[in-house]
């Protein structure tokens, strides 16, 4: 009866099996191995609490055999219950101490509970034991790629799927050890590719081509794998970044909502957090905290610094909260000093981050990451605070029922768009971004000669990340080289594949390459400084300038942009508005191309432009620090008061003062 109950289980007649087992039980309830069998088939119909009852029953009759203790450890891994999982597999182990499979599941659990020096050890261990086994390499790759050892992990992968071909996973983990290094960008895009052709059905290893495939502007990759992402993102949204749709031409707001949304249920937590106004009704400030892991050298950082400085102190009290690295840089040093406190919450679970923020009686929490690189959503998700914002780091809705409020302005977020933000909108009187000030800016001793450019020519110039080049501008691009004599089009050089790309790009369109000229990256004061040497920026699209944008104009430099339909396809246009250039903001692809001939043949207009953005650079409104952030702390100032009021947020429209 054993033997034909074990034929049936392995064929995966599982209630049959089952059926046979019961009945062993029934005349022999000291049958061990049939409590052992019958356990793992309530195991594999998801009864949990079953299954360990059974086994336990029968380790209760065999306590030495080890494969018993070891299926145990892996119910109660599975059924999320670590503590007990890691005793069972010790128990096995001193009862087998060269049980190699054991070794590699207690790993497994062990690294899942952060002790990753004693993953590691037993990971080695099981591979000393049976070296031929992939998925023991495999999870050695993980540990090590967690500790910080990528070419230790890129080692143990290679090895994985020497063992095992058509392994796709370690295919797919072994490109995300090889991006850490920009000099094997092309070997990860091809262990993304392999992963993805082996399981088409796997969509990190397809987001992560595809995002490859973008940054090294190789555009005939990209089509492979876009619309696949496109369509299952919502499907599967930990697979893919929502940052990254942003920057697809096929991308709406429909889409975005759509992946925020299932993002953010995967993120939130069971139980809702509630918060009593009483606790705050003895406060004379609000007390406002931003939270962020970029408090460094980042472009968020160089955008939000001077409003942390200007903060009406008698009205806000100003706090920090990092989880970000401190990399000594001056910005760092800067915001550190300047927040009433500066809090480093880099060695705390998210639990113990949202208790700590908490516990500083934060009033609105302002998460300036949204889903963007190294971010952590898990800790606004807790709610630590009664009121949180959506602001500045992500452009776009977060989906998330703990997010209240997301700060934008009308040329970013018309009223007829709110209904593709879960977040009320925060209507500031003019642009959304800040800007700093203190910014540097002169020509530090730049030539055109020095940058590779020509001493006469026409210098079109864009300076964002290569992912947000498409090849439809690219094509208007080299139409609009070829239509003015003697111009050359600046780019950023951010990676030797991209350069390549884009000069074959130039060429299967006609343009000679050399007059694509690349910059290298460098420190702000020198790149600033660049834009001295260019003659007009042309924008990208449909993920247009953020940063970049508000660096050109602060230094002088004329841009024309595109107003899409999505928040990222329109902060360029609001930064132009809010300089008082909306004549350089196109409404299509034919407008945006016959408006940067025009100003390219128009010297004396061009030069008109660049002395506005010059001379009235300290009185327009996207560069007037104190006026930004009085708008910014009257929207904040409404927030709390309506919910002191009990009220519900709504949306809110900032005038001027």
């Amino acid at each position: 009866m054993l033997a034909r109950a074990l034929e049936l289980h392995r064929a995966g007649r599982l209630d049959e099996a089952a059926a046979i087992y019961e009945q062993l039980l029934a005349h022999d309830p000291e049958h061990a191995d049939a409590a052992h069998l019958l356990g793992l088939v309530r195991f594999r119909r998801g009864d949990f609490d079953a299954a360990v009852g059974l086994i336990r029953d029968a380790i209760a009759r065999d306590a030495q055999n080890p494969i018993y203790q070891g299926n145990l450890g892996n119910v109660l891994k599975d059924a999320g219950r670590p503590d007990e999982a890691i005793a069972a597999y010790r128990r096995a182990l001193e009862i087998h101490p060269e049980y190699a499979e054991i070794h590699n599941n207690l790993g497994y659990v062990l690294q899942s509970s952060g002790r990753l020096a004693d993953a590691l050890a037993h990971y080695r261990r099981a591979i000393a034991l049976r070296p031929d086994n992939p998925r023991a390499h495999y999870n050695l790759g993980n540990a090590l790629f967690l500790d910080g050892r990528s070419e230790e992990a890129i080692s143990a992968f290679r090895e994985a799927v020497k063992l095992k071909p058509d392994f796709a996973e370690a295919w797919d983990r072994l490109g995300t050890a090889l991006v850490a290094s920009a000099e094997r960008m092309e070997q990860a895009f091809q262990a993304y590719r392999h992963a993805s052709e082996l399981r088409p059905d796997l969509l990190p290893a397809t987001a992560s081509a595809l995002w490859l495939a973008q940054r090294m502007c190789d555009w005939n990759a990209v089509p492979r794998y876009s619309d696949a992402v496109l369509t299952r993102a919502a499907e599967e949204p930990q697979a893919v970044s929502p940052f990254q749709l942003m920057s697809l031409p096929a991308a709406t707001r429909v889409n975005l909502l759509a992946h925020a949304r299932a993002l953010s249920a995967t993120i939130a937590p069971k139980e809702t957090t509630r918060h009593d106004t009483a606790r705050f009704a003895e406060r004379s400030r609000v007390r406002v905290g931003y939270l962020s892991s970029d408090f460094h050298g980042h472009p968020v950082a160089y955008l939000v610094a001077e409003v942390v400085e200007l903060h009406d102190r008698q009205r806000f009290e100003v706090l920090l909260f990092s989880y970000g690295p401190d990399d000594g840089s001056a910005m760092r040093r800067r915001l550190e000093s300047h927040g009433d406190r500066f809090i480093d919450l880099r060695s705390m679970s998210d639990q113990a981050a949202a208790q700590r923020i908490r516990g500083e009686g934060v009033q609105i929490l302002v998460d300036l990451k949204g889903y963007t690189a190294d971010d952590r959503p898990g800790i606004a998700a807790l709610r630590p605070a009664p009121i949180q914002v959506n602001w500045l780091g992500f452009p776009g809705t977060m989906g998330a029922e703990w997010i209240d409020y997301i700060v934008a302005d009308r040329t970013i977020v018309p009223p007829e768009h709110d209904v593709d933000y879960t977040e009320k909108v925060v209507r500031l009187p003019h642009c959304y971004q800040p800007n700093d000030r203190q910014r540097p800016v002169g020509d530090a001793g730049l030539t055109r000669s020095g940058c590779g450019l020509p001493e006469s020519g026409f210098v079109f110039a864009c300076f964002n990340q290569s992912y947000k080049i498409e090849p439809r501008v690219f094509a208007i691009w080299m139409r609009i080289l070829e239509a003015v004599p003697g111009s050359v089009l600046w780019l950023l050089e951010e990676n030797a594949p991209a350069v390549r790309n884009l000069r074959q790009a130039a060429e299967d369109r006609g343009t000679a390459p050399e007059r694509v000229v690349f910059a290298p990256i460098r420190p702000l004061a020198e790149h600033l400084a660049r834009y001295a040497l260019a003659d007009l920026v042309l924008d990208t699209f449909p993920y247009t300038s953020h940063t970049t944008g508000s660096d050109a104009l602060w230094a002088g430099c004329p841009m024309v942009t595109m107003l899409g339909e999505t928040f990222a396809s329109r902060v360029a246009a609001s930064l132009l508005v809010n300089v008082g250039l909306d004549e350089l903001i196109a409404k299509s692809f034919g407008q945006y191309e016959s408006l940067a001939l025009e100003l390219a043949r128009d010297r004396p207009r061009l030069s008109a432009l660049r002395g506005h953005l010059r001379e009235r650079r300290a009185t327009l409104p996207l560069f007037d620090s104190p006026r930004f952030t009085r708008g910014l702390e009257a929207a904040y100032a409404r927030m709390w008061s309506r919910f002191a009021e009990g009220k519900p947020p709504e949306p809110l429209a900032l005038a001027d003062d």
